[in-house]
């Protein structure tokens, strides 16, 4: 394949012409003070800043941001990734490997973790690791295909209560301590039931969807190996699923159950609309699994579960937060309360425990156990800060616009309390009440004795980052990032495995390296995401001007009415060329920047002109586009390429006519994706014949002529998106490099006069 490069030039002098990823790392990793240092990349990194991504060389996402502008190295995230390997990966025995928590947990296994493994093995492209975590996995299927949740680090299948299960109800003695499954009450006294039901094999529902889509990355990535067919392992799991954890198998309703029981009282699946987990709900991976699989009612159940959460949107102040867990049974939602009726029980939590006692002030003094059904966690806390990243990766993979919905609406409640507030990151704490008011003890989950709301850790900010790729901000995205990477939980600490999985996770995504690897992103055209892509304008006072404060109105659909003869709508918009575009533009002279073609909707009955402008007053005009009539329909129109220097700038958006109304504003570029080996120099030339590459410079004739050009057929050597980036050395005038592709110009490099190299 052959690229054409053009060089315009009057006396122009260019040397060291770069060529790299659109992954470039840039050259600010966090170093824990608020400041980025230089990264200490490859060779290759540190002379030409090329990217080459863990899985391929396609662009990541079909939908919102690639990754965020201080994304981390290659390097740095394969460096991460062995830290956490060599941290929670341990061996266990027979070619097996597991994910094992952290000595708050006595350093057990759950399917979560090993789920989680599966996903960032394969993710970081490691298929003897992921190989031995699915063998462990793997023995520890239970008779519906699916693993057992809670495993002790001896390997041995244990409940919550951590007794080898199957067993029968359990009693703990107040007094002692001691924990005993038992039928009837055990001799003596101080004996409190804990369960109504005995315990079997179970699973977690959130666990067996990560298997099985990690399962298909395998394949994907692998095809198979000498341990596994990945296909049939996904396949046979996913169906599985479907049967034992979505009800199926069991002949219940379709929907998400939180796990399949087997050898105990409490068989079948349990949970349903009574009582459900919504960061059990991946929409992205249902999505996944119906192309995979061909089984339409994977998308049968995603529109299901949104109308049950839309019953919690409605209600939650449009936070956009969901809960640990919901009783969306009826037309309202609600905490899940187990209950009894007569001697039968009837709820979801059959835990018959822990209940806090409290001062008057608030300040807890005791624990005691109670004969009375718990209560399963009605807060945001560390099960339902995940819905974030389940529903970002939605949006990423395939624009689920329920999905960007729920993301946008958490993504501006965080950034509130984030981003302007004096304490930063530390006013982010661990639990709130879906309406966003602070963390409620008395929608506490009966198991648990701590109390939320009150810390800054990892899962939080890790989950929390994830919106970063929905709604484009620059500044805030760079500062929440940094977070992120500073926020690793010390090993020192009791708990710190599932903080430190879900930031590696989150890395991952923020970084460009959690493509779905079912979709062919190879010819995506980058519409420049990080401008605003579609601003949906906000309604507003004729003959005002109007400032978009970070697109709140917008998020909201609404439109702007003009029913006037004249107004102004001004969207304030960062140009960041260095760090998010794929040509560096240097904005002199002032007309040159970066190039955009704008698109919107309008509809008028009496017709009118849209004029656009950059700068602080409409005497710069740029595009003029008169409009007729169209009977107050919506019409499409497109206003030609639009140059915007480099630097913050004001678009405004004039219209002139009466009873007009504008909507969805979209701001794209040409495909600027050049397909391009690494480094080199250019040899001298005339007018009059093409260059070769052969190591020496370009020079120019004397600056007698006004158009002259060194054209440069390369070849693609490793399929790739790559900046360009190069040095000159003139005097005078007005200077650039221009790109083509096949003879059509991508755009060009601007230079001011100087007389060294930059």
């Amino acid at each position: 394949m052959e690229k054409r490069i053009g060089i315009k030039f009057l006396s122009l002098l260019i040397c060291g012409i770069i060529f790299s990823c659109a992954f470039v790392p840039q050259e600010n990793e966090s170093n824990g003070n608020g400041t980025f240092e230089k990264s200490n990349g490859s060779e290759l990194d540190q002379k030409a800043g090329y990217y080459e991504s863990i899985l391929s060389n396609n662009m990541p996402y079909l939908y919102g941001s690639f990754y965020v502008p201080n994304r981390l190295t290659r390097e740095r995230l394969i460096q991460e990734y062995n830290e956490w390997k060599s941290q929670y990966v341990v061996d266990a025995g027979n070619g097996m490997l597991r994910v094992r928590r952290d000595a708050g947990t006595a350093y057990d296994t759950v399917s979560e973790g090993i789920a989680y493994g599966m996903l960032i093995a394969v993710y970081f492209n490691d298929k003897a690791t992921f190989d031995g975590i699915y063998k462990y996995a793997k023995a520890h299927f239970h008779s519906k295909g699916v693993m057992h949740w809670k495993v002790r680090a001896d390997g041995v299948d244990i409940s919550e209560f951590d007794l080898p299960v199957p067993h029968e109800i359990v009693w703990r003695n107040t007094n002692t301590g001691q924990v005993v499954a038992s039928n009837a009450s055990p001799s003596g006294v101080c004996w409190v039931k804990l369960s109504f039901y005995s315990r079997g094999y179970t699973s977690a529902t959130d666990a067996d969807v990560d298997m099985a889509l990690a399962l298909i990355m395998a394949y994907k990535l692998w095809g198979t190996s000498v341990n596994f067919n990945y296909e049939t392992e996904a396949k046979t799991l996913i169906d599985n699923i479907m049967k034992y954890d979505m009800g199926i198998g069991f002949n219940n309703e379709l929907f998400v159950y939180n796990g399949a029981c087997v050898n105990g009282s409490w068989s079948g699946i349990w949970g349903g609309p009574s009582g459900w987990n919504p960061s059990y709900f991946t929409p992205a991976w249902f999505k996944v699994f119906k192309e995979f699989t061909g089984d339409t009612k994977w998308d049968e159940l995603s529109a299901k579960i949104y109308q049950h959460i839309d019953k919690i949107l409605a209600v939650n102040g449009n936070t956009g937060l969901l809960p640990d867990w919901c009783d969306t049974s009826t037309t309202s939602p609600k905490p899940v309360f187990g209950k009894f009726s007569g001697s039968a029980y009837n709820g979801v939590s059959d835990i018959l425990v822990n209940v806090l006692i409290q001062t008057n002030n608030g300040v807890i003094i005791t624990n005691y156990l109670t004969n009375e059904p718990g209560k399963m966690s009605y807060n945001v806390y560390y099960d339902g800060i995940r819905v974030l990243w389940r529903m970002a990766v939605a949006f990423s993979w395939f624009g689920d616009e329920k999905a960007k919905n729920i993301v946008l609406k958490q993504h501006q409640f965080f950034k509130n309390k984030f981003y302007t507030n004096p304490q930063g990151i530390n006013n982010i704490k661990d639990g709130y009440s879906i309406d966003g008011s602070a963390w409620n003890i008395a929608n506490k989950d009966a198991l648990n004795t701590s109390i939320g709301g009150q810390w800054t850790t990892s899962p939080f900010v890790s989950m929390i980052a994830t919106s970063l790729l929905s709604d484009y901000h620059y500044d805030y995205s760079v500062k929440l990032f940094s977070a992120l990477v500073n926020s690793k939980t010390p090993y020192t600490e009791q708990f710190h495995y599932y903080g430190n999985t879900l930031r590696l996770l989150s890395l991952l995504y923020l970084c460009g390296e959690f493509p779905n690897l079912l979709q062919d992103t190879s010819k995506i055209d980058d519409s420049f995401r990080s401008i605003p892509r579609l601003i949906q304008a906000e309604k507003y006072t004729v003959g005002a001007n109007v400032k978009v404060v970070a697109d709140i109105s917008a998020e909201e659909g609404k439109s702007v009415e003009l029913n006037g003869t004249q107004g102004w709508i001004n969207f304030n918009i960062e140009v960041l060329t260095n760090n998010l575009y794929n040509f560096i533009s240097y904005g002199y002279p002032s007309f040159f920047g970066e190039r955009f073609t704008i698109e919107c909707k309008v509809k008028t009955t009496t017709g009118g002109k849209i004029v656009l402008t950059t700068g602080e007053s409409p005497s710069a005009q740029r595009v003029e586009l008169n409009i007729l009539p169209n009977g107050g329909n919506w019409q499409n129109i497109v206003l030609g390429e639009f140059s915007i220097p480099i630097g913050k700038n004001t678009i405004l958006l004039i219209l002139n006519g009466s009873n007009m109304i504008v909507d969805n504003i979209k701001f794209s570029r040409p495909s600027t994706n050049l397909l391009i080996p690494g480094y080199f120099r250019a040899e001298d030339f005339n007018t009059t014949k093409d260059c070769k590459i052969n190591n020496s410079l370009v020079t120019g004739s004397g600056g007698t002529e006004s158009a002259q050009w060194a054209d440069y057929n390369v070849k693609v050597i490793k399929t790739g998106y790559y900046n360009i980036i190069s040095k000159a050395n003139y005097y005078g005038g007005w200077h650039r490099v221009e790109i083509l592709k096949d003879g059509v110009s991508l755009g060009f490099m601007a230079y001011p006069t100087l007389n060294t190299y930059e």
